[in-house]
């Protein structure tokens, strides 16, 4: 388990306005239609909620010019829809293609899927023209997937140092712009929202990596689902604190929703199957 499945940093949309679920639909169909644009329907196939984050707060603190469009797609031939493009949705979609491939390298490797296989091959031209666009995404990445793989084969590592290692992960893509005035608080808030994110799958994951004998760092520690509440916290706390004090304007009240009541979503659910009871 090197990098995460998708999908755990999204709005919990009970709590959003209808003017704010629908600007979230926006920018979600928005990196729809980039990845689509730039690398076809196979790119299109790894839209996720964690790029589309991405993206939104990029273009929150960037505030680069955007486009609104009204469109239908392929998935929606009918009904039409809003779409938000900018600069920072194309970099979003960019990364998401990186991430796919990497995770399909990861799933090739770990548990030997026929899918990570298929999906290296599906993506290799788009990997290609991407990493040579982002070298150090790319670079920093594969160290960082070296790194865990060597620690979670080894006895003595701490589950806590895996954790470290993928938060780098996010670490490297969150930085929009290498050197600028945000890349290092952009880089921060990465690392710790990918050790949340690494937390939060070891939980999710915690049956199906009992059952496939796969690692996971729950085993190791000897806990569960509703021991990891204080790391979460821990992790995710930090990254709002820093998130905090960025001058955001456009799209706050999503992100925040995000960063506050979304990320949270598939641990409460893990806890409701177990019989734990926890806040809607």
């Amino acid at each position: 388990m090197v990098i995460s499945v998708f999908g755990y940093i999204r709005p919990y949309m009970p709590a959003l306005s209808e003017a704010d679920q629908k600007r979230y639909r926006a920018h979600y169909c928005g990196l729809c239609r980039t990845l689509y644009t730039r690398f076809g329907l196979k790119g299109q196939a790894f839209l996720n909620y964690d790029m589309t984050f991405l993206s939104m707060l990029l273009a929150s603190l960037y505030e680069p010019a955007e486009t609104l469009r009204t469109a239908s797609c392929v998935p929606h031939p009918v009904r039409r829809h809003e779409e938000v493009i900018s600069p920072a949705s194309d970099y979003a979609a960019d990364m998401t293609i990186l991430l796919a491939y990497f995770k399909a390298c990861d799933d090739r490797q770990d548990e030997k899927k026929a899918s990570g296989w298929a999906t290296t091959r599906l993506l290799g031209e788009a990997f290609r023209n991407v990493s040579a666009q982002y070298p150090n995404q790319t670079v920093h990445i594969s160290e960082c997937m070296q790194q865990i793989r060597k620690a979670e084969t080894a006895t003595d590592t701490q589950p806590e140092a895996i954790a470290a290692f993928s938060g780098e992960i996010l670490a490297a893509i969150f930085p929009w712009k290498p050197d600028d005035f945000w890349a290092r608080d952009l880089a921060r808030f990465g690392s710790l929202l990918g050790q949340y994110v690494y937390w939060l799958d070891a939980v999710v994951d915690d049956r199906h990596d009992l059952k496939h004998h796969c690692y996971n760092p729950l085993h190791v520690l000897g806990v569960h689902a509703q021991d990891m509440h204080p790391v979460l916290l821990q992790n995710i706390s930090q990254a709002a604190e820093l998130f905090e004090t960025w001058p955001l304007v456009q799209d706050l009240d999503i992100l925040r929703n995000i960063v506050y009541q979304g990320v949270w979503q598939a641990y409460n659910q893990v806890l409701r199957k177990e019989g734990v009871p926890v806040d809607p």
